[in-house]
Order: C-alpha cells, then sequence, then structure tokens
C-alpha cells in the first residue's frame, strides 16, 4: 500500500515539473519573439487595444493578477483523476503561459508588446494571446468531451 502511495506521489511531481518546465518554454517563446521582432505595438488597455490610452492601467493590472492567481488555484484544486487529462493539462498550461507572458509586459512596460498582424481588419497580437485562445478552447473541448 505505501509503495503505491509512493509511486502515485512520485508521479505527481514528475507531471508538475514537467508542466512548470512546459510553462517556461511557452513563457520565453512568448518573451523571444517579444524582443526580436522588428514591428511592435504597444498595446496599453485590453484585448483588441480596448481601453487603450485610458487611466484604467493600474485596475488592468490588478485584473490581471487576479485572473493568473486565480487559473493557478484552479490547475491546483482539479481532482486527481481530470488532474491526469492531458487535455485539461495543456489548456491549463497555455492559458498559465499566455497569462505570465501578457502579466511581465504589464509590469515592466506599462503595456502588452502586440507585433503579429496578419490583416488591417484584425488586431495586432502577441503569442501570449494565442497561448490564451489554444487554452481556452482545449478546456472547452474538454468540458464537451467529459460528459
Amino acid at each position: 500500500m505505501k509503495k503505491t502511495a509512493k509511486k502515485e506521489k512520485t508521479g505527481f511531481y514528475f507531471r508538475e515539473t514537467i508542466i512548470w518546465i512546459i510553462i517556461a518554454l511557452l513563457f520565453f517563446l512568448d518573451r523571444t519573439t517579444k524582443e526580436f521582432s522588428k514591428y511592435k505595438t504597444f498595446n496599453t488597455g485590453i484585448s483588441f487595444s480596448l481601453l487603450s490610452d485610458s487611466v484604467f492601467f493600474p485596475i488592468i493590472l490588478a485584473i490581471n493578477v487576479i485572473f493568473l492567481i486565480a487559473i493557478i488555484f484552479i490547475f491546483f484544486r482539479i481532482n486527481k483523476k481530470d488532474r491526469k487529462n492531458p487535455l485539461l493539462n495543456l489548456g491549463f498550461i497555455f492559458i498559465i503561459s499566455g497569462a505570465l507572458g501578457n502579466l511581465y509586459d504589464r509590469i515592466f512596460y506599462n503595456s502588452v508588446i502586440d507585433f503579429i498582424n496578419i490583416c488591417d481588419y484584425l488586431p495586432t497580437f502577441n503569442f501570449a494571446d494565442v497561448f490564451n485562445l489554444i487554452g481556452v478552447l482545449l478546456i472547452i473541448i474538454y468540458l464537451l468531451r467529459r460528459k
């Protein structure tokens, strides 16, 4: 009995370590692409440049911090069965990576660095935004398949 519990605990720590390594790699990808991009815009607002050039920066920053803390808390409170689901894990990995990338920008640049511009009628975005979108879609797919 004790051997099984020890094996589960070791597997848990290994899985957690891999998850945090992937989060760090995705965060590094986001940071590197922002630093080396030639075309940059600084978005002081929220998604799609809403509330840009406004006095709401402290509120936006606080919301980002609260969002990140909530996502990490939810991630660690998921039951054991769901914690082993790769789709759910990937969803949280992408969301945490994206939130960390944009939060870093908010803290150090007072805005988010956007640099991907596909066409004139779509907003400019970055990899952190893509990570957030992918993460939300993966969690939605997981929830739809769960029932």
